[in-house]
């Protein structure tokens, strides 16, 4: 059959299109995520006809919407997102890098992404990323300083103005870096902030807070410095460090007591120990205490003040009775330091000063007796003193006592006569005949007695005899010719140490100006016998009058206690809890171990300050300062670091210094002021200015130094021998510039 027909086969080809299907992942702030959105999850199906020439990929773009395809935005530098950075390869392979601190809880960036086959069809889907919250934190501890700890505070020494501290964080990923936000320069001190979140603030300055006596306070939050902690991928956390300051107060702590000879200029610097913290001094304050003893007796000190001046009325403690009263104003200084003027004559304060007490903001204070004396003075007259019924006696006494006068001719005891003419020998008649003495009894040892030899008759030349005598043993013989005066003729028996004055022109001197003769003697006496030997020519004859001797006058010990405090910068205040004892001493022996002194403890070391006698001071237990003065005295130290104070250069009158142990082994410190004796030129050499014998024991002083010719004068006797090599010295220079060596 073959018929045939034509017709057409249709072949209908259904294209093949790629499937894309959504893609997620998570990262952490600051972190990166990878993957692939063609693999990853559910993989995109490209068809048959496989990927695009270029890559599957062939767009990214940021959101949700998946309605029309997207382009480009593939590799290079990635496309920005909400929370971070996609970077999406033609292949499908992808970085994303979270921003830190993007969130603060966990989101979603939202990304499309567009795959294209071979033959450009195209399917769209997302890619959601979770960007997980990273909470990074810091801790620290407020730094807490101390202004005791300030160079000018009162325990410079103990550094508890620095604070050191650490920043300890938690969260996020380790190593963590530390940044420093604010100034490190704050308003009262400076912090260092280390590498490794270790930090150092260092108080530099005060904190004024209120002006007040309110002690110790602690003032919060007075620094603050912020800071960034950053952890390994950049997320950061901030923080505050803060800083309380404690308030310095002052301190005070000690101060040396002292005993003084109860004599008229006595005076010595003692020292006390306070710091007044770092708020510095505003001022000191005394205060006279309630309670004090006179002649080893209980007294109260009862006061009131008006006007600026204050009224002492000194009573027994039992009785209530007043024993006398006194006056003091106080004087504020320009230094804060504080002085007490004390005196007797309210209406004259200049003229009747009892004391002055000079509390120095440098750590010493100066005490100053003005006005009770050892000795005061009388002068006897014949008309008044010796008053009789009228007749001759056989002895005269003087009204306090002190002076008895009796007479002799020949050796043979005769009766004495006072009268408004003089004192004579005899029963009748008024002057002195050749071979009559008078005996002038003292009831205590004489330094200085003069007489006045009056009523001068007749003519011619007396040969006078003075026998001067202590404890029945001679002191010293004077032999005058004394011609007939035109005036009276003042005679003068004096004690002295002064080699000079003992033996030129046999220890007497004679003033023609004022018919004065001056007797020298070398040791004090009790009784002096003037007799009139004879004439060496003519009939001259005299009488005795004005008689003036050393009388004798009660000084009572007192001991006085004074409340020393230092109000600082802010107005807190520090009182020394135990007073400073001072205690006037009648006494030639000023120990500090004696009961009559039992106020004066010691404990800080005690300032024992002689007179112008010759005294024996006896140091305690403490670092004691002994002031020897003038007069030749004896020093012991006692226990302790001591200080003697040499301030005198008298020719031929040495102090003992006891027990001196200074330098080298089994020393105890002690030194040798030598301060008041000569200053230095700066730079000078010591061994030019003082010398110390240790085969003699004797240390001497060059007031000029060798340079102008040597001339030194013994100072002390160092009786328990100590070595060469072992004597401390102290002395100034011309810039007065104190200085220690070792001779």
């Amino acid at each position: 059959h073959g018929n045939t027909t034509t017709g057409t086969i249709l072949v209908d080809i259904v294209d093949d299109v790629p499937t894309a299907y959504a893609n997620t992942n998570s990262v952490s702030e600051g972190s990166q995520a990878t993957g692939n959105v063609l693999t990853d999850g559910t993989p995109d199906v490209l068809g048959a006809d496989g990927a695009a020439p270029g890559g599957a990929v062939t767009g990214v773009a940021t959101g949700s919407n998946v309605s029309n395809p997207v382009s480009g935005n593939l590799g290079g530098a990635g496309i920005v997102g909400q929370y971070g950075t996609l970077i999406l390869n033609a292949n499908g392979s992808y970085t994303y890098t979270a921003n830190p601190n993007a969130v603060t809880a966990n989101a979603v960036d939202h990304f499309v992404y567009t795959i294209t086959d071979g033959d450009g069809d195209t399917s769209t889907v997302t890619l959601d990323i979770t960007v997980n919250n990273v909470t990074v934190t810091a801790s620290d501890t407020d730094a807490l300083v101390y202004e005791k700890g300030l160079p000018a505070g009162s325990d410079a020494a103990g550094n508890s103005e620095i604070f050191n501290g650490a920043i300890t964080p938690a969260g996020g990923t380790g190593p963590y870096t530390y940044t420093l936000n604010s100034s490190a320069t704050g308003s009262y001190g400076n912090l260092v902030l280390n590498a490794d979140g270790t930090y150092t603030y260092t108080l530099t300055k005060t904190y004024d807070g209120a002006t007040a006596n309110n002690g110790i306070t602690t003032e919060q939050d007075k620094d603050s410095f912020t800071y960034t902690v950053t952890d390994a991928h950049g997320n950061t956390t901030t923080g505050t460090i803060l800083v309380d300051i404690v308030d310095d107060v002052p301190v005070f702590n000690s101060v040396m007591d002292a005993i003084v000879a109860n004599q008229a200029g006595a005076s010595f610097t003692g020292t006390y120990n306070a710091a007044f913290g770092a708020d510095g001094l505003d001022h000191l304050s005394l205060a006279l205490q309630a309670s004090g003893t006179y002649s080893g007796s209980a007294v109260t000190f009862a006061q009131t003040t008006n006007a600026g001046v204050t009224t002492v009325q000194v009573q027994d403690a039992t009785t209530h009775a007043v024993i006398f009263t006194f006056y003091y104003t106080e004087t504020q200084q320009a230094d804060g330091g504080v002085l007490m003027h004390a005196y007797s004559d309210s209406s004259n304060p200049a003229g009747s000063s009892f004391f002055t007490l000079d509390l120095n903001a440098d750590g010493t204070y100066d005490y100053t007796l003005n006005s009770p004396s050892v000795i005061t003075t009388t002068t006897v007259t014949g008309d008044s003193a010796f008053t009789s019924s009228g007749g001759s006696q056989n002895s005269l006494t003087s009204p306090d006592g002190q002076l008895i006068i009796t007479g002799d001719v020949s050796g043979t005891a005769a009766q004495v006569k006072a009268s408004a003419v003089g004192i004579a020998v005899g029963s009748t008649g008024q002057q002195m005949d050749p071979h009559e003495t008078l005996h002038l009894n003292f009831t205590q040892d004489q330094a200085a007695v003069s007489f006045v030899l009056n009523k001068w008759s007749g003519n011619g030349v007396a040969d006078v005899q003075f026998h001067v005598l202590d404890n029945g043993g001679t002191v010293r013989d004077f032999d005058l010719q004394i011609a007939k005066p035109a005036t009276d003729v003042t005679i003068k028996v004096v004690e002295t140490s002064d080699n000079t004055l003992l033996t030129t022109n046999g220890g007497v001197a004679y003033n023609a100006a004022t018919s004065t003769y001056t007797l020298y003697v070398n040791h004090v006496y009790d009784n002096i016998n003037v007799t009139y030997d004879h004439t060496v020519s003519g009939n001259t004859t005299f009488a005795f009058n004005n008689i003036t001797y050393g009388e004798v006058t009660t000084i009572h010990d007192l001991t006085m206690n004074f409340g020393l405090s230092a109000t600082d910068g802010d107005g807190d205040v520090a009182t020394l809890a135990d007073p400073l004892t001072i205690a006037t001493a009648s006494s030639l022996t000023l120990d500090a171990h004696n009961a009559a002194f039992a106020p004066v403890d010691g404990n800080d070391g005690v300032v024992i300050a002689g007179g112008s006698g010759n005294d024996t001071l006896i140091g305690g237990d403490g670092n004691d300062i002994l002031i020897g003065g003038a007069g030749a005295d004896t020093m012991t130290g006692g226990a302790g670091a001591d200080t003697f104070k040499l301030d005198h250069l008298d020719l031929n009158i040495k102090d003992l210094i006891t027990d001196y142990h200074g330098a080298g082994p089994g020393g105890e410190g002690d030194k040798i002021d030598l301060t008041a004796l000569f200053d230095t030129p700066v730079g000078g050499n010591i061994a030019d200015y003082v010398h110390y014998d240790a085969g003699t024991k004797t240390l001497s002083v060059d007031t000029n130094g060798t340079t102008g010719g040597a001339n030194f004068v013994d100072v002390a006797q160092m009786t328990n021998t100590p070595a060469a090599g072992t004597i401390n010295i102290l002395y100034d220079d011309t810039n007065h510039q104190q200085h220690t060596a070792t001779i």
